[in-house]
């Protein structure tokens, strides 16, 4: 038997390996996390994971509908058929499925069989999925023109749709589906707000200057609004764009086109955003991007 000796070099470099342990290639960094704090923790376990530090600074808050329960109630009330049903957030899917629960308990499922349900993404699909009720499209592009995109190609003329989402968000889907001759109905099932107590936010305005931030990550359009409305209040946004644009202490970076283009319309570059708009897409990115 014939025994191949390892070089000292590659002993070395394996003693060096097993003393740092596993890759980590986000060792040192300190991520900033802009979303709710419940929906954040599952991007904090992603930076974790690859050794990151994540910094949870909810930019905004999820408030539910408190009329919720009246506005679905006259609708089944109604007794409307609707040709979709469209969900472009977890949220909206989980808020107005649960509050069908509770309203018809078992039967909640008929509200849905006539009609086509269309989820705008793989989380939104997956709340309606573990609440028993079948997807039938989630759009390639998980956004507004995606489902837009999507409905062209088999949309007759006069269908009507149902969506449920946020209450203060663009119109865009709305109108392009109108532009399409679909019927919309809207239901405003939650609110996205800034926080109240805005000290959070204001010390990451000011860790940014500080350059004590190394990446900070924006999963919509009014997470990134809110904080710089925050800096703008506290005459901070003068340096945070400096900090940002010229003197490149940290990474920026989107969801998404639409966020992107907030981010950019506010003066603020990103510097990364995924093809696919999804949390595990922007780690993937932030891992691989060479600091």
């Amino acid at each position: 038997m014939v025994r191949i000796m390892a070089t000292k070099k590659e002993q070395n470099n394996r003693t060096e390996k097993r003393r740092k342990g596993p890759d980590k290639p986000l060792k040192g960094k300190v991520i900033a996390i802009t979303r709710p704090e419940k929906q954040a923790k599952k991007m904090a376990t992603l930076i974790k994971n690859h050794g990151g530090r994540p910094l949870i600074v909810p930019t905004i808050e999820i408030k539910p509908n408190k009329n919720l329960n009246e506005i679905v109630q006259k609708i089944m009330e109604r007794g409307e058929k609707y040709d979709f049903i469209i969900f472009t957030s977890a949220n909206g899917a989980s808020l107005f499925i649960d509050t069908l629960i509770q309203l018809t308990g078992e039967n909640y499922s008929n509200f849905f069989k006539d009609a086509k349900i269309i989820a705008i993404g793989s989380k939104t699909a997956k709340e309606i999925e573990d609440r028993g009720i079948s997807v039938d499209i989630v759009p390639k592009n998980f956004t507004s023109e995606g489902v837009i995109v999507t409905l062209k190609r088999f949309v007759s003329f006069k269908a009507r749709a149902l969506l449920p989402r946020a209450s203060n968000v663009p119109p865009t889907l709305k109108k392009g589906l109108e532009n399409l001759g679909i019927i919309v109905e809207e239901i405003p099932v939650y609110t996205i707000a800034k926080p109240k107590n805005e000290t959070k936010i204001k010390n990451l305005v000011k860790a940014v200057i500080n350059g004590k931030i190394d990446i900070i990550t924006f999963t919509s359009s009014l997470t990134a609004i809110n904080l710089l409305e925050t800096a703008k209040k506290e005459n901070l946004l003068k340096q945070f764009k400096h900090a940002i644009n010229k003197e490149k202490t940290l990474t920026v970076v989107a969801i998404g086109p639409i966020t992107q283009k907030t981010l950019e319309d506010n003066g603020i570059e990103v510097h990364l955003t995924p093809k696919k708009q999804t949390i595990e897409s922007m780690i993937k990115l932030i891992v691989h991007h060479k600091y």
